[in-house]
């Protein structure tokens, strides 16, 4: 039997398969699908409702 060897994320620092680190196009990165993932979607979250960072939006003021 084939011995999988496994790669440490360097956000989590949990070791992964070696696919979960490839991106859409096939390259090897640093980090993990499911932080890429987590940090997607609370940098979603962080947007107004003119679709900016709600920190620095000036139309809003970042109230929304």
């Amino acid at each position: 039997m084939e011995e999988v060897k496994h790669e440490k994320c360097n956000r989590c620092k949990a070791w992964r398969l070696p696919s979960m680190f490839l991106n859409d196009k096939g390259r090897k990165l640093k980090t993990c699908q499911k932080c890429r993932d987590r940090g997607k979607k609370s940098r979603e979250k962080n947007k107004c409702e003119h679709n900016r960072e709600r920190s620095k939006c000036k139309e809003c003021g970042g109230a929304s």
